[in-house]
């Protein structure tokens, strides 16, 4: 095998892997974006639903949800950050 062939097959190794990452990368934030409102849609309904049993006047059922809907959007967005910065910290202390 000469030196030509054999960074041919690594750069078509190389390549795959690049696309194969892609592709992952891809999906999982289709999935994200395709999951994610729905579920906050679902938590904003329930806190709404959870506020009016304990007796909040049914006339701002439509303004506690979209402030549930936005507080639910906050949240998860909190919640990526520090998973983000997390895992970063970690990545940091495991491999120094």
């Amino acid at each position: 095998m000469t030196r030509l062939q054999l960074i041919w097959i690594i750069i078509r190794v190389l390549w795959f892997l690049l696309w194969a990452t892609l592709r992952a990368v891809l999906m999982s934030v289709i999935t994200l974006w395709k999951t994610v409102p729905g579920e906050i849609d679902d938590i904003a309904t329930q806190w709404v639903v959870r506020a009016l049993n304990l007796g909040f006047p049914h006339s701002g059922e439509n303004i506690m949800y979209y402030c549930y809907y936005f507080l639910g959007w906050v949240i998860f967005a909190i919640g990526w950050t520090i998973s983000a910065h997390l895992t970063i910290l970690l990545e940091h202390l495991i491999f120094r």
